[in-house]
Formats: structure tokens, sequence, C-alpha cells
């Protein structure tokens, strides 16, 4: 095989990765910092916007409720947004 057709393989082919255990460790703990943790900021963000907000009364579950339905109308309604082509502007199935 000509050298730089072997090299070419070699480049878009399995290698042995030069990961080590300590570099692995060091990424999951990125991972939890720059995932888990925004994750658990951002989900707990809405209930406690809802428990400041609803006064704590007899309407207060249906209160709630119609919040939590306009925050998953909205989530819907961006995801479909977001899912449309930029160039033609056409629905994707939403």
């Amino acid at each position: 095989m000509h050298p730089d057709t072997e090299k070419w393989f070699a480049d878009r082919t399995f290698q042995e990765p030069a990961w080590t255990p300590s570099c692995l460790t060091a990424a999951k703990a990125g991972r939890r910092v720059s995932v888990v943790l925004p994750a658990a900021l951002l989900g707990a963000i809405f209930p406690f916007v809802c428990h400041l907000s609803v006064p704590p009364d007899r309407k207060a579950g249906q209160l709630v409720s119609v919040l939590y339905g306009a925050n998953i109308a909205g989530s819907t309604a961006g995801t479909c947004r977001a899912s449309m082509p930029a160039s033609s502007g056409a629905p994707t199935g939403c």
C-alpha cells in the first residue's frame, strides 16, 4: 500500500486512544459542573417562581396547573419554532 494511502486510512480509523484513567476522571468531573449543575438550577427555577407567585389559598392548585400548562405549551411552541428550517420557513411536522 502506498504510504500516503496508509496514512489516510490510519487517520480515519480507530486507533488506540491516548486517554488515561485520570483524563477520563477529570472529564467526568467537568461534565458534572458543566451539565448537571446548570440543569439542576434551571430545573428548580420554575417551581420556585410558582411558589412565589401563587398565593396559598383554595385556588392554588388551579393556578399552578394553569402555569404548568402554559409552560408546556410555550416549550412545545418554542421547540416547533426552533425546528423549522430558517431558509424556507416550512414547518417540520409540529
